[in-house]
């Protein structure tokens, strides 16, 4: 049997090349299946909104086409981004006129800068950066998985995944995915590149500085994502069993750039309102979304129906698959990299990281929202499992019966789950996730 060699990051240049016009087609796709959804000419709903967010919703019912995906989350980003932050202390549940602080600066200062160099709408504004970021998040999806040399079929399979999860019509629609999304996925591979190069200040540890810095302002779950060079450092060492040296200092400092995103905001709530955890109060206030850091100790509280609570059970499923996955394949992979080794461990810490401070934030209200939050844990899973099944020694036969019998139960997830079903109820006004 052929011995694939370890090609993780090994000198490549980061040419755009035949990914940029992959990335591209998908996001245009998945535009065109968002605005198929909208329904031409049919009425939707204005949400159970607050007042201001309604007559915003107003002006977008009478709008463009396109302007009609900016609905829900993307109302209280368009608010931000025209009024700027501002709050009471204590904040008030969910009047944006007077406490807004609940949802971090990235998107909204993006938009911010995109309508003053356009002049576009905030609506459009919004969603250029919410597409502009679809096909960076696609891009590097691309980038990882070429990189770590992955078979084109296997590759085709990951995208399909992908897109098939649920949540995925919300890298299109004016939220944080596809910015979050292809900031951490571009922080994870320039960190990489970062590793092979001795200069402090090259191209690959600015760019990785760059995307941690957004991916943090973006989420507060990138503060802990920010971690990730070092721990890729400490579990490499322990696998090679030698200390880390000077990469280990470098890794410190890549991270604590990354990790200012976050701070930043912290301090400019400290500093405007005095209240350094006020976005922590506004969304327990406004959203009852409180901290339970010990829930998986008191499941037996929580009503287990709807798609959030089975979103968390399958995740936390998966969680444990693909790591009993990494263990079993360790000894029979066809190539004992420990840097390939420590990537997909360190990857492993991203997936939970995210899916464990996801379940924590939203767990005080029966886990709501939590179907759009595992689409993180979704794409990460599916970089790891494009990998270990390129090492796995499976017979042809059962690697085709494997294939087929995930490729049916995606699509059957795309029809009944899948994007066009729930960006129809989405964009139509319908909270789902």
């Amino acid at each position: 049997m052929k011995i694939l060699p370890s090609r993780l990051f090994a000198g490549r240049k980061p040419y755009l090349g035949w990914k940029l016009p992959v990335a591209l087609t998908i996001t245009v796709l998945q535009i065109s299946l968002a605005l198929l959804a909208t329904g031409e000419g049919s009425q939707s709903r204005i949400p159970n909104i607050p007042p201001t967010l309604q007559a915003r919703a107003r002006l977008i019912a009478d709008g463009t086409p396109m302007e009609k995906l900016c609905v829900w989350d993307c109302l209280w980003y368009w608010h931000i981004a025209e009024q700027g932050y501002r709050s009471t202390l204590p904040p008030v549940p969910q009047n944006p006129d007077l406490a807004n602080v609940a949802f971090f600066p990235a998107i909204p200062l993006a938009a911010r800068a995109v309508r003053t160099v356009t002049g576009v709408s905030w609506p459009t504004a919004l969603l250029l950066v919410s597409w502009l970021g679809a096909v960076g998040f696609w891009w590097y999806v691309l980038a990882l998985l070429a990189d770590w040399g992955i078979r084109p079929w296997v590759t085709a399979f990951a995208l399909f995944a992908i897109f098939a999860h649920p949540a995925s019509l919300y890298l299109v629609a004016g939220y944080t995915e596809s910015l979050f999304l292809m900031a951490v996925l571009g922080f994870v591979y320039w960190s990489e590149r970062a590793r092979r190069t001795e200069r402090a200040f090259g191209v690959a540890p600015v760019m990785a500085a760059l995307l941690g810095f957004t991916m943090s302002a973006t989420r507060i779950v990138g503060i802990p994502l920010a971690g990730y060079p070092v721990v890729r450092s400490i579990v490499l060492s322990f696998l090679t069993r030698k200390m880390p040296g000077r990469m280990l200092g470098r890794d410190l400092i890549l991270s604590a750039v990354a990790a200012a995103g976050g701070v930043a905001f912290f301090v400019f709530c400290q500093l405007k309102f005095g209240q350094w955890n006020l976005y922590m109060e506004t969304q327990q206030v406004g959203w009852s979304l409180g901290k339970n850091y010990l829930f998986p100790l008191n499941l037996s509280r929580y009503r287990w129906s709807g798609p959030n609570l089975r979103a968390v059970i399958m995740w936390a499923l998966a969680l444990l698959v693909v790591m009993s996955a990494e263990v079993a394949l360790r000894q029979r992979s066809r190539e004992s990299s420990a840097e390939r080794w420590s990537a997909r461990l360190s990857a492993l810490y991203l997936a939970f990281a995210i899916f464990y401070v996801s379940a924590v934030g939203t767990s005080s209200a029966n886990f709501k929202s939590f179907v759009r939050y595992s689409l993180a844990v979704a794409v990460i899973l599916v970089l790891i499992a494009a990998d270990l099944w390129s090492l796995a020694r499976l017979p042809r036969r059962v690697a085709w019966v494997i294939a087929v019998t995930l490729f049916v139960g995606l699509s059957f997830s795309l029809v009944q789950w899948g994007f066009f079903t729930m960006a129809m109820k989405h964009f139509r006004g319908f909270f789902f996730a």
